[in-house]
């Protein structure tokens, strides 16, 4: 006499992840989603893990974070568990910029050199006087106006961009 048992293999989950952009700036965030997926059942549990501890529940995660993240996902019907892709995301820092005035007063008729730091490297340069654009692609020129100048720098590496920052000429 014998006793027939039937056994069933279920698949593990399967998961493939992506992330809206890998490489960010420090001020930005990156989306990571569920691309592609089958054998999740019908209300899976979803864990999404940074250097091996959970850090959220949902099918997308949220972040600004360097890291390789990657989606454990659980199929409650059959307690399968599949792990999905890694993605590692970058993030950049934004540059720093200053703006320095050899003097900042000047007198009719004379000038100084209005400077602005980062200055070496890939940047972009734009500025603005008394809130008007100022048509220099350089870190450094001579001006004679009194007012106000500002500066934003993009670093045209990363594509991130500082904060603006500003001196007054008086």
């Amino acid at each position: 006499c014998y006793v027939e048992q039937t056994l069933t293999i279920n698949p593990n989950p399967s998961v493939v992840i992506s992330a809206s952009n890998n490489s960010i700036c420090a001020t930005d965030n990156t989306i990571l989603s569920v691309v592609n997926s089958s054998n999740l059942g019908s209300s899976p549990l979803y864990s999404w893990v940074l250097n091996n501890s959970t850090i959220g529940t949902n099918n997308t995660y949220t972040t600004n974070i360097a890291g390789s993240y990657l989606l454990s996902v659980k199929n409650q019907s059959t307690g399968c568990i599949g792990n999905s892709n890694s993605i590692t995301i970058t993030v950049n820092q934004n540059p720093v910029a200053s703006i320095s005035l050899l003097n900042n007063k000047v007198c009719p008729g004379a000038s100084t050199t209005i400077s602005a730091t980062p200055s070496s490297g890939s940047y972009t340069y734009t500025w603005t006087y008394n809130n008007s654009p100022i048509y220099i692609t350089t870190n450094s020129f001579n001006d004679s106006r009194v007012g106000s100048y500002e500066l934003i720098v993009k670093d045209n590496v990363t594509g991130c961009i500082s904060s603006k920052v500003s001196a007054i000429l008086s």
